[in-house]
């Protein structure tokens, strides 16, 4: 499988690996790809399935996609990388960590927290699947109201709009595939001691999938690990407030040096 991706930035500077949300794609790093590869090189592929990327083949799950993703660091010849995921991807960031720890120049958590589903959110993971069974991807639809705060939904149209067809882009087969892969995931509670890079955690200020007391809980658990909430932003914040948040990615590079100032 060959992942697509968007690169951005010298290809002689450290790399920053950038995996996205459910069910978006890698579109959702634009401004990262534009505000940090001045200093950086980013790189933000489609996982399998999403965006311009091919789905899997048997094998469902978040072990698979983390794969895959080492195999285009291969092939893009990255030994190391800074790993940021956002909700799903910050699964992914956890898995790959399992998988190649020694890939990791440093470790970014954005919305996203580490335990494994609750009895409540994996069956409503499988209403979802029946749902598109029946329906096609429309009722993703109504995860709009929970991916973004109240105030982009006001006042950013065009921004709505955007994720919206983003959102039903997304194949019956490849949102099915990835809700079970979700769904089955392991928790990573215990991973979060064996953390020993650079991390940061971002969390959106109004964000009511992962909220501030989720994120803070992994900052917490993972030695020296900083915290950046984002105001005016829920669940996408790197979509809904890139400025700030490009600023707290690019003092934590400075931070742990991993760029010059």
């Amino acid at each position: 499988m060959n992942l697509a991706y968007s690169e951005k930035g010298n290809p002689n500077s450290p790399a920053l690996v950038l995996i996205h949300a459910f069910p978006v794609n890698r579109q959702m790093w634009k401004h990262q790809l534009d505000g940090l590869s001045d200093i950086m090189r980013v790189v933000a592929p489609d996982l399998p399935g999403f965006g311009e990327s091919p789905e899997l083949g048997e094998e469902k799950s978040v072990a698979a996609f983390a794969r895959e993703v080492v195999r285009l660091l291969d092939q893009l010849s990255i030994p190391k990388a800074v790993f940021g995921g956002c909700s799903m991807g910050g699964y992914l960031v956890f898995e790959l960590w399992r998988q190649a720890p020694e890939r990791f120049a440093g470790i970014i958590l954005c919305d996203t927290r580490c335990e494994a589903d609750s009895p409540e959110a994996r069956e409503n993971r499988m209403k979802t699947i029946a749902q598109i069974r029946e329906q096609g991807v429309a009722p993703l639809e109504s995860m709009l109201a929970k991916l973004i705060c109240g105030e982009t939904a006001a006042n950013r149209k065009e921004l709505v709009e955007d994720i919206r067809v983003v959102i039903l882009s997304t194949s019956p087969a490849s949102a099915i595939d990835a809700l079970q892969a979700l769904a089955d995931r392991p928790d990573s509670s215990q991973t979060l001691a064996s953390v020993n890079v650079p991390a940061l955690a971002i969390v959106g200020e109004k964000d009511v999938v992962s909220p501030l007391d989720v994120v803070r809980f992994m900052q917490e658990k993972i030695r020296g690990a900083r915290l950046a909430i984002i105001p005016n932003a829920g669940h996408l914040s790197p979509l809904e407030n890139p400025q700030t948040v490009n600023g707290a990615i690019r003092e934590f590079l400075m931070e742990y040096k991993i760029i010059g100032r």
